[in-house]
């Protein structure tokens, strides 16, 4: 029997917007403004600085096949433009990356620029785009130097919308097979990076995992009403965590709504499940359930405080880890 694939090593952004582009249009755009909103915190703002170009190469293959095909009428960046650009600040950014890594005259600094800029600044129209293709070659294989990887993706990115503008100003008939295929190159660069993301924000939220859903539109990806959710993990020996946030934009759940509360602990501890007006609030202020090792207790998110406070919390009192789970029952 066909075993079905454990929902988090699919990449829901691919499959639920490759019928439709303009779906994934729209999710990166509201990604990158949720992004930019909190970019005050710095993890953040690292997460929006290595996603900011895939977005960028993306609603520009989505602007020039459209400007093909007559749609779009906005100015475009010529491909003479991106020449001179990649000439004098693209290779000088690359560069600067490239030998904070490796020192500029180091066998794999040389490896990565062989020819240093001359590629980029000189030869053919197709030289100079080919050697950007193979510039993000050459980075895919430092695979232990996860910034030159990041690197790779973001001058492969680059590549794709230097083909881009070229087809634009060509008026054969393959210029639009290019500029489909630039497309859909980018829709997959761009989901690949809307899923590590995704990866990211999930280990900065671990103890309020609702937060994540503030990043995205739900709505794109999946029916936000209908499904059962289950939260659940492991908590520190006298430790707080707060895994629902009942501000957070992936709370959307009636006080009537009936959620199952479990202590899955084979060690014989005890939890305290309760709601408080912080993360980190210790019981008292809001009605407490006492649940031992292997318990499980049905109540209403109203009898949990979602109408009177802001985190449902769980304390785990005991001298060794405990183990939890939450089922939110539709």
């Amino acid at each position: 029997m066909a075993t079905r694939p454990w929902i988090f090593l699919m990449n829901t952004f691919f499959t639920n917007t490759v019928e439709s582009i303009k779906n994934a249009l729209s999710l990166t755009n509201d990604h990158l403004a949720k992004l930019t909103a909190n970019e005050a915190d710095a993890e953040i703002l690292a997460i929006k600085t290595i996603y900011l170009p895939l977005h960028t190469a993306f609603i520009t293959a989505y602007n020039h096949l459209d400007a093909k095909l007559g749609i779009y009428h906005g100015k475009t960046v010529t491909f003479e433009e991106m020449l001179e650009e990649l000439a004098k600040e693209k290779i000088n950014e690359w560069r600067g990356q490239v030998f904070a890594i490796f020192p500029e005259q180091t066998a794999n600094a040389q490896a990565i620029f062989p020819q240093d800029r001359q590629p980029f600044q000189s030869g053919t129209y197709d030289q100079r785009v080919e050697a950007v293709s193979a510039l993000s070659e050459r980075l895919g294989t430092y695979t232990a130097q996860p910034t030159l990887v990041t690197l790779s993706i973001a001058v492969l990115a680059y590549y794709t919308t230097l083909t881009g503008a070229r087809a634009l100003q060509q008026t054969d008939e393959g210029s639009v097979a290019t500029l489909r295929t630039n497309l859909k190159t980018m829709h997959r660069i761009l989901c690949n990076g809307l899923y590590r993301n995704l990866g990211k924000l999930m280990a900065k939220y671990a103890e309020t995992p609702l937060t994540v859903a503030d990043y995205y539109n739900l709505s794109l990806l999946r029916d936000t009403g209908d499904e059962e959710e289950i939260l659940n993990g492991t908590i520190p020996a006298n430790t707080v965590i707060a895994p629902i946030d009942y501000q957070s934009s992936g709370f959307n759940f009636p006080s009537t709504t009936v959620v199952r509360l479990k202590n899955t602990s084979t060690n014989g501890s005890n939890l305290i499940f309760y709601p408080s007006n912080t993360q980190d609030g210790l019981p008292g202020a809001g009605t407490e359930y006492f649940l031992n090792a292997g318990q499980t207790l049905d109540k209403t998110f109203a009898e949990l405080g979602s109408e009177g406070f802001l985190f449902l919390c769980i304390y785990n009192q005991n001298a060794m880890a405990a183990s939890w789970e939450i089922e939110i029952l539709e």
